[in-house]
């Protein structure tokens, strides 16, 4: 199965500022960038204190919802390290889609998974569409 990250593949990446309801906000009022097909999960770092707001997102914008939602981090600092776990613990997921090169580079060398950039995955589509 396919996972997705969520901040940047799936809603474009805004910058984190201080007033976290105001933050939130923002988050909440964002339109898809890119909507999965088939069956796939959503990894995302983002804190436990979003996933309400990020749950009622994907109901209102995700006409084909996940299989499964991990958003759990309760881990402090990178959230590539929640990421590599849940990887970890799903061995079900063979492919990861992350927009975060630092992230993507520290996930690929402590899963034994496909980790791809987002960025190198809409040019593999566009190629292979013939555009």
């Amino acid at each position: 199965m396919i996972a997705y990250d969520m901040d940047g593949v799936l809603v474009s990446d805004i910058l984190f500022e201080e007033n976290i309801p105001q933050h939130l906000e923002k988050r909440y009022a964002m339109f898809p960038i890119f909507v999965p097909q088939g069956r796939y999960c959503l990894i995302t770092g983002r804190p436990l204190l979003d996933k309400e707001l990020t749950e009622k997102w994907i109901a209102q914008n995700l006409a084909n919802a996940p299989v499964k939602l991990f958003h759990g981090n309760s881990i402090t600092g990178d959230p590539a390290e929640y990421k590599i776990a849940v990887l970890k613990d799903n061995p079900e997921i063979g492919v990861f889609i992350e927009s975060d090169k630092q992230q993507a580079d520290t996930i690929r060398k402590s899963v034994g998974i496909r980790v791809v950039l987002f960025s190198d995955f809409i040019q593999e589509s566009i190629d292979e569409s013939g555009f």
